[in-house]
């Protein structure tokens, strides 16, 4: 990370994912066979609008590379329903580390910079950690994730990618890009 006239440039690393169309068309039609069942139970609009099928997708790329994935947590919200996946984070990380980010990013939430309060997945085995959020077509990181990269990077320790769903590849791919948060 680097610092210019009050603009952080974060690096962030794509990985970009192969991704099945065939996969997608399935899920945007309610496929048993390809959506979970809860997200099958979704109220309203979203599965159809192929809402929830990259992170889907990423995490099984990453559980079939041997990673653990942890979906659903809260780092920032002092009434997280996610207790238990809290849990394991502060396990790997720390508890103290991951109050000081709390605490942190509630105080940029009420300096009026809104910090989400997580990415899609923590990710991590024996020998590393990260968090990913998961994007696919147009979809870009927002302002609020970008923070929330900031404040793991800087607090945690921990660096976030992201994980490109990829119509065009064939076998997965790094590339790094460079973001300002200002």
């Amino acid at each position: 990370m680097e610092q210019s006239n009050s603009t952080l440039q974060l690096e962030i690393d794509h990985i970009h994912i192969p991704f099945d169309l065939e996969f997608l068309r399935r899920w945007r039609e309610g496929d048993p066979e390809v959506v979970p069942p809860e997200v099958l139970a979704w109220k309203g609009n979203g599965r159809q609008f192929s809402y929830g099928s990259g992170e889907f997708w990423a995490a099984r790329y990453f559980r079939s590379k041997e990673y653990e994935v942890i979906e659903g947590y809260d780092l920032v919200s002092k009434k997280s329903i996610f207790k238990e996946h809290n849990a394991v984070i502060q396990f790997r990380l720390g508890e103290d580390r991951v109050k000081e980010f709390s605490a942190a990013a509630q105080k940029w939430n009420r300096a009026g910079f809104r910090v989400t309060t997580n990415l899609d997945m923590f990710i991590f085995n024996k020998d590393e950690a990260y968090f990913v959020d998961a994007k696919k077509g147009r979809d870009f990181l927002k302002p609020n994730q970008l923070r929330f990269i900031y404040l793991a990077q800087e607090i945690l320790g921990v660096p976030s990618r992201v994980a490109a769903m990829d119509v065009q590849a064939t076998e997965p791919y790094i590339t790094t890009r460079i973001y300002s948060l200002t």
